[in-house]
């Protein structure tokens, strides 16, 4: 789904999305946290 091993999430099913969604989501928490962060400090600079 998200380009990697996306035939075998696909093959899975639900199961797989719900996999792949939970990946996703973990994946996505640093990347959240650093343009928080990131925003912040340039507010901060403003």
């Amino acid at each position: 789904a998200l380009g990697y091993g996306g035939v075998e999430i696909a093959q899975l099913g639900d199961f797989g999305t719900d996999v792949a969604t939970a990946i996703a989501i973990v994946a996505f928490i640093p990347v959240k946290d650093a343009a928080i962060s990131a925003l912040g400090k340039g507010l901060g600079r403003g």
